[in-house]
């Protein structure tokens, strides 16, 4: 089974007493709730990125077809 990352929303019980994330189970689909704690956030999208100075290679790659990549 994939899982996938969602905003904290999706455990949040609806009138019926479900969850987004338990009807999305149903169709096989495991929604977890995601780290939203943006400070950390970013430093590790910074780590991620690399530090050429300091030989420390990327791990993450923004595409040249990002729209905001140019």
């Amino acid at each position: 089974m994939k899982r996938f990352m969602a905003g904290a929303d999706v455990l949040s019980k609806q009138s019926d007493g479900s969850t987004v994330a338990g009807q999305y189970a149903k169709l096989g689909l495991s929604l977890k709730c995601a780290n939203t704690d943006r400070i950390n956030g970013w430093a590790e999208i910074l780590r991620r990125l690399g530090e050429v100075d300091a030989e420390i290679a990327p791990t993450m790659f923004i595409h040249s077809r990002c729209g905001a990549a140019g």
